[in-house]
């Protein structure tokens, strides 16, 4: 409910996305124009999914957790999603 409460030594959903966001912005700068494929946890995910979907949200991070691996395909434009698919497996 809350995106920027952090447990005491911990980190807020906000400081995840913005963390993973750096990271994938440095990744995408380093090959760019390439197809990257990019390992990570279901918060981790959900955090970005969120960041271009935004209202994805507990309730979307809820449906995926019986999914998982939860596979999505990206297709960013420099900072921008242009395109978003989930992968069913």
């Amino acid at each position: 409910a809350d995106f920027d409460f952090a447990l005491e030594h911990g980190e807020s959903l906000r400081q995840v996305q913005r963390r993973n966001l750096m990271a994938l912005h440095r990744v995408l700068e380093v090959h760019p124009g390439e197809t990257v494929v990019i390992g990570t946890h279901g918060t981790a995910l959900s955090t970005l999914v969120d960041y271009y979907r935004p209202g994805f949200g507990y309730q979307g991070f809820d449906r995926i957790r019986g999914l998982m691996p939860w596979v999505v395909r990206m297709t960013v434009d420099s900072t921008a999603c242009v395109e978003m698919t989930e992968i069913d497996l």
